[in-house]
């Protein structure tokens, strides 16, 4: 199952709101290990985000095996 929420931080004076994307895999087996993966620490170092998105793109073909 994939699951995808999107986290409001903040409010911008012009209404625009600053959101978290967070994706959530849950695979069949309950007692698979769980890890947290997070991208963006600084915002200039854009390698982390292009790894992530090669990880949900892995994680949502196996889902559909």
């Amino acid at each position: 199952m994939f699951k995808r929420i999107d986290i409001t931080t903040r409010h911008l004076s012009d209404g625009t709101h600053l959101k978290i994307p967070v994706f959530t895999f849950t695979g069949t087996s309950k007692h698979a290990p769980s890890v947290y993966i997070q991208a963006g620490i600084h915002g200039a170092e854009m390698q982390g985000y292009a790894v992530i998105i090669s990880l949900i793109q892995h994680f949502l073909k196996e889902l559909m095996h």
